[in-house]
């Protein structure tokens, strides 16, 4: 009986050793799962943090000559207005003739808009997206 006993108690201490084994097994696994989702996601981070580092002086650069550029057409509509002031001898017409000008881009503006620009723009800020800083394609795998 005292063989059976001790070898009972051999058979449940190693039992129990398999059980550690296993057990310090998938928490080994469970941290190491844990620390390559938190590196993924500080990964996913910084990827996004340059791409708006890229971003930001190119907004920037544009906001200040869109800017610019709305004074220049603003100045040279007045003259414009001026100018056909003096030939058509009204200053209604004049800048009647520049409000129409104006009345024609809109519109030209809004058809190349539906037809190139919105594609042409989304195609641009893919490629900005999902492109690495020396001008490569990056592809996740």
């Amino acid at each position: 009986m005292a063989g059976f006993l001790y070898n009972l108690l051999k058979f449940v201490q190693s039992k129990d050793s398999k059980m550690e084994t296993e057990k310090t097994f998938f928490e080994d696994v469970q941290q190491r799962v844990e620390r390559y989702v938190q590196d993924r996601l500080l990964l996913a981070k910084l990827e996004a943090t340059e791409k708006i580092a890229g971003v930001a002086p190119k907004m920037f650069l544009v906001l200040a000559l869109a800017f610019i550029g709305f004074f220049i057409v603003m100045i040279a509509s007045f003259l414009l207005g001026y100018f056909f002031s003096l030939l058509t001898g009204s200053v209604f017409a004049g800048f009647g003739i520049i409000l129409g000008i104006y009345i024609v881009i809109f519109f030209v503006m809004i058809l190349l808009y539906k037809r190139y620009i919105k594609q042409a723009l989304a195609n641009m800020i893919v490629k900005m997206m999902f492109s690495k800083s020396n001008g490569e394609v990056h592809h996740d795998a």
